[in-house]
C-alpha cells in the first residue's frame, strides 16, 4: 500500500459503510478477486444492502456475532464462470446462481 494511501486510510471516518467497502474491496471491485469476506457492523447493513441493490454484485450473509455482520460479496458472473469451471454445480447451487 502506497503511503498516500495509508495516510487517507488514517485520516477517513471508517464509520462510513462507502469507505469500508471501497477499501475491504478493492481487489473485488476492480475485477482482481471474484469474492471478497466483507465484515461489518450490523447498523451499516441496511445501507449496504442498497448500494449492492445498484451494483454488479450479489451477495451471501454468513452470520453475524456481537453487532457484527460478516458477508461473501461476489460478481456474480464471474463466480458463475469459476464455479463451474471448476465442476462446482453444488456451489452454484448454494449461491442461488
Amino acid at each position: 500500500m502506497r503511503i498516500e494511501t495509508w495516510e487517507i486510510m488514517q485520516n477517513a471516518d471508517l464509520d462510513e459503510i462507502e469507505l469500508q467497502l471501497a477499501f475491504q474491496c478493492a481487489p473485488l471491485i476492480t475485477g482482481l478477486k471474484v469474492s471478497n469476506l466483507f465484515q461489518i457492523d450490523s447498523r451499516h447493513y441496511k445501507r449496504l444492502c442498497e448500494i449492492l441493490d445498484k451494483s454488479n454484485f450479489s451477495f451471501c450473509g454468513l452470520g453475524g456475532r456481537n453487532g457484527s455482520v460478516s458477508l461473501l460479496i461476489y460478481q456474480k458472473r464471474m463466480a458463475g464462470a469459476v464455479f463451474t469451471a471448476r465442476g462446482g454445480a453444488d456451489i452454484d447451487a448454494s449461491f442461488g446462481l
